[in-house]
């Protein structure tokens, strides 16, 4: 099991000043179109400010102009450069919440965000996209989500959504050799597959405990619970348990695939890409970047480098403080 210390790509600035930020945008978005002023400007500030810090300055915009700055911004700019510095300007929680929205949103459903941000994020984030989707929708994230789903990946989600797991280190070795003999017996060593014992312990124990337990089966059985999990079940399930357990193991690593295949698909998936940076650049990007280089042998710089083009690459570059 890998452990790293999460470290960001985005720190907060030094000297900042949220009102001249707001004044330089303004003469830039005033300019637009005036030799890539405007793509250089918000380069240059947006990409290297920290959420709280591009939040304050989207306050100030508001507060000099009465005029919103995501607004103007989308009024100038376009394409896979205007989707990634508008999701810049979101706060996390409110992210996040568009996000899912965004899932669940017309006919189907995305499932892969959905599992990703559930999967992914701790208590203290879910419940915060639960309180912004509720401001910015006036639904209710729980309630969409079961609606949305269906099965034993509706209880997964319902499970997840909730926000409660232990988030604690505490372990206890003899529970743990009860519960890998729990999903043993209700998955590999049983005629069909009890997906309820999968589901109420991968979804609610926490990490040091889940590692634990994996640890136990793999003695027990002589496999991973990934080889379980991909035997036993199929489709969304599948997924959604796979990601937890990948989280579980190392969430660097985690994003460092979701990445990858979205670099190295039949055609680049610049939704994910925007996710997963936007998303992570406070949190533990520079860790996740770590990840990529050890499992893919290729740093992300690289591999964004050769899959992107133009002002939108340039920015995605600077957030990863290339």
């Amino acid at each position: 099991m890998l452990r790293y210390a999460n470290a960001p790509t985005i720190r907060p600035a030094s000297n900042f000043n949220a009102r001249e930020d707001a004044k330089q945008l303004n003469t830039a978005i005033q300019n637009a179109g005036t030799g890539g002023f405007l793509e250089k400007s918000v380069m240059d500030i947006l990409c290297k400010r920290s959420s709280d810090q591009r939040n304050q300055i989207e306050r100030n915009y508001k507060e000099l102009y009465n005029r919103e700055l995501a607004k103007d911004l989308v009024e100038k700019l376009e394409g896979n450069l205007e989707d990634f510095i508008v999701a810049l300007l979101y706060s996390s929680d409110e992210f996040d919440a568009v996000e899912m929205n965004k899932a669940m949103k017309g006919l189907g459903t995305n499932e892969a965000v959905l599992i990703e941000i559930l999967a992914s994020r701790s208590n203290a984030e879910i419940n915060a996209c639960k309180a912004a989707y509720k401001r910015l929708y006036q639904q209710d994230l729980e309630y969409n989500v079961v609606i949305e789903t269906t099965g034993d990946f509706q209880v997964l989600l319902g499970n997840l959504v909730k926000g409660n797991r232990d988030e604690t280190n505490r372990t206890n070795h003899a529970d743990a050799v009860l519960k890998a003999n729990k999903l043993y017996e209700a998955g590999v060593k049983k005629f069909g597959t009890d997906e309820s014992v999968f589901n109420e312990i991968i979804s609610k124990e926490n990490y040091a405990q889940l590692n634990l337990i994996f640890e136990e089966y793999r003695k027990l059985t002589k496999h991973d619970i990934e080889h379980a999990i991909d035997q036993e079940f199929s489709g969304d399930i599948k997924q959604g348990l796979l990601a937890v357990v990948k989280c579980a193991r190392c969430k660097a690593a985690y994003f460092a695939n979701v990445l990858n295949k979205a670099l190295h698909g039949s055609k680049c998936d610049h939704k994910t890409l925007i996710r997963v940076l936007v998303s992570r650049c406070d949190k533990d990007l520079a860790t996740i970047k770590q990840e990529y280089q050890r499992q893919y042998a290729n740093s992300l710089e690289a591999a964004i480098d050769g899959d992107t083009t133009g002002k939108y690459k340039d920015a995605m570059l600077l957030l990863l403080g290339a």
